[in-house]
C-alpha cells in the first residue's frame, strides 16, 4: 500500500463518509488542531512523569481520536458507527483536577509560564488545546455528539492547566509591572 493518495493535490481532502471538503474547511482546521493537540501529549509521555500520568494521556489521546471521528463524519448515520461518546474519561479528568488542586496553593494571580521544560511543554497542550476548542465551537452546527465534544475539549484544557501548575512546582507569579 503506497502512502501517497494523490487525492488531496488538487487542494481537497475527504471528510469520513467520502463527502469531499476544502483542506482549510473549517472542520479540517478542527480536527487537525486535535490531532497536533494529540501529537503534544505523545511528546509529554515520552518526558519523566508519573507512569499513572501517562496512561491517563493515553487514554486522553485515544478519546480525542474518537472526538476527531466526531467532527469529521459527514452523516450522523456514519457517526453512529462509532463508538459511543466516553463520557466517563470527562469524569475522570475532573477527579484527576480535584485531585492535583487539592495539593497546589491557592491560585490568587496570574503566573509567567513557565519554569520547566515539563510545564512549558504541558503548557503548550493548553494552549492548543484552547485553539482546538475555539475551531471546535465554530463549526458545532456541523457534527453530531456536539454536547461531549465540547465538554471533552474544555474538561481537557482544565485539566492540562492543572498539570501545568502541578509540575511548574516554582510558579512565578504574576504581578503586572
Amino acid at each position: 500500500m503506497k502512502i501517497y493518495t494523490k487525492s488531496g493535490d488538487k487542494g481537497k481532502t475527504s471528510l469520513i463518509g467520502n463527502e469531499r471538503v476544502d483542506k482549510n474547511d473549517e472542520r479540517v482546521e478542527a480536527y487537525g488542531t486535535l490531532d497536533e493537540l494529540n501529537a503534544y501529549l505523545g511528546l509529554i509521555k515520552t518526558l519523566e512523569i508519573p507512569n499513572e500520568t501517562k496512561e491517563f494521556i493515553e487514554k486522553i489521546q485515544t478519546t480525542i481520536f474518537d472526538v476527531s471521528a466526531y467532527i469529521a463524519c459527514s452523516s450522523e448515520e456514519i457517526c453512529k458507527k462509532y463508538s459511543p461518546a466516553k463520557i466517563g474519561v470527562i469524569e475522570e479528568m475532573e477527579k484527576e483536577i480535584d485531585n492535583i488542586s487539592e495539593k497546589l496553593p491557592k491560585q490568587f494571580q496570574f503566573s509567567i509560564p513557565a519554569n520547566n521544560i515539563l510545564s512549558a511543554q504541558i503548557n503548550i497542550c493548553r494552549t492548543i488545546c484552547r485553539r482546538a476548542e475555539r475551531c471546535i465551537a465554530a463549526v458545532k452546527e456541523d457534527f453530531h455528539e456536539k454536547e461531549f465534544v465540547l465538554t471533552f475539549v474544555n474538561r481537557l484544557s482544565d485539566y492540562l492547566y492543572a498539570q501545568y501548575l502541578r509540575f511548574d512546582a516554582s510558579t512565578l507569579p504574576h504581578t503586572g509591572n
